[in-house]
């Protein structure tokens, strides 16, 4: 520490903003057999930081002039300061570029067979669930034209729901009208289908009116991908995505929250309102990916019977919120959003787009290309 910093400021944010936690595993090394006991046990100790003040602290110290951040995700603001431990006086939140006019946006309490949706996790195995999630999805797919994206809360009920479908023909059902894609957890399967997807929606010589893209939120489809005008004309979110509470991260970081409550001078939100805005922030992402520019338009759909509470209708965007309905109905649903798209020009995209630009996932290929050739160069020069 430099002369002017008492001494003890290090330990001190140390202990308030970091957790140590550690582990055993099981790891083989080389040349050991399932004879040597199948691998030996160690621990990984890990250092966790649970506040990012600590490290803009040490940047608001350097005298800086000014701080600007800027993002369409840092609702709720008051959240956002907290967990920075910032104060911003100056705030600024604009309306989204597009009309209320180009956006449908619902709440789908049920199904076709008026079942009802909620993916709270002891009601995501229930086949009845399950099969009234997967009979809406496939009436949507024949109402949203072009590219539609589904969100599930998790992999796991990704999974559960689509292996059910599988086996009860829903699958089949929705591929007869959209074909299906599935995100995948490999990069080099991802690029493949992200490719095959964005295929079939422009291919007009492929059967079928579109493709639908099966995601998780907070996986890679949901966050910073690009789905604009036909890629993504529909946007479905099964459910809530609360972070594990199993996992040492959330669990630590949730212990911390509460404990900071008893610091006199600071204020952080409680473990459970940051669990809560997770999942809140999560949806807000998936969401955004479908309304791309100020000429684009679309449909969110928020199935789960959650969403129409007001707490939760208070997290989703600002420019959302005036628009969203709450459908008791489902066939009232259906109405409504066929009633949308029959207005609408599937031929208006995002205009002045000059031609022969990649794609962003183009753009990424090509600078890995670049990389590899460089590294290359460098190695043979060597």
């Amino acid at each position: 520490p430099t002369p002017d910093v008492d001494p003890t400021y290090f330990a001190k944010k140390i202990s308030r903003f970091y957790k140590v936690f550690i582990r055993k595993e099981v790891k083989s090394y080389k040349g050991e057999t399932w004879l040597s006991g199948g691998g030996r046990e160690y621990k990984v100790l890990s250092y966790w930081c649970f506040c990012a003040g600590a490290a803009i602290h040490d940047v608001i110290k350097k005298e800086i002039w000014s701080l600007l951040l800027t993002s369409g995700t840092l609702s709720p603001l008051d959240a956002f300061s907290s967990e920075l431990q910032v104060n911003f006086p100056i705030q600024l939140k604009n309306p989204h570029v597009i009309g209320p006019e180009q956006m449908w946006v619902g709440v789908v309490k049920s199904g076709p067979d008026s079942v009802e949706l909620s993916s709270v996790y002891h009601n995501r195995t229930n086949v009845a669930y399950q099969s009234s999630l997967g009979n809406a999805i496939s009436t949507f797919s024949r109402v949203i034209p072009k590219g539609m994206l589904v969100f599930f809360p998790s992999y796991s009920s990704m999974n559960e729901c689509t292996s059910h479908w599988r086996d009860n023909g829903i699958t089949e059902s929705i591929n007869s009208c959209k074909h299906v894609f599935e995100e995948p957890r490999g990069k080099t399967d991802f690029n493949a289908v992200m490719d095959a997807y964005s295929t079939t929606i422009s291919n007009p010589a492929l059967p079928g009116a579109g493709a639908v893209f099966l995601g998780v939120c907070r996986g890679k489809i949901s966050e910073g991908m690009d789905f604009s005008d036909n890629n993504g004309r529909g946007v479905v979110i099964t459910g809530l995505p609360f972070p594990p509470k199993n996992d040492p991260r959330v669990r630590l970081k949730m212990e911390f929250l509460n404990e900071a409550q008893s610091l006199k001078g600071e204020k952080f939100l409680t473990g459970s309102e940051w669990y809560k805005q997770q999942a809140s922030r999560s949806v807000n992402q998936a969401i955004g990916r479908v309304i791309r520019h100020k000429h684009d338009f679309g449909a969110i759909l928020l199935c789960d019977t959650r969403f129409s509470y007001p707490v939760n209708i208070s997290q989703l965007p600002c420019w959302i919120q005036p628009s969203v309905k709450i459908y008791g109905k489902f066939s009232e649903a259906v109405v409504s959003l066929k009633s949308f798209f029959s207005e609408k020009d599937l031929s208006v995209t995002m205009p002045g787009k000059p031609k022969n630009v990649p794609t962003a996932l183009e753009f990424a290929n090509n600078t890995r290309a670049i990389v590899r050739e460089r590294s290359k160069r460098k190695f043979e020069s060597a």
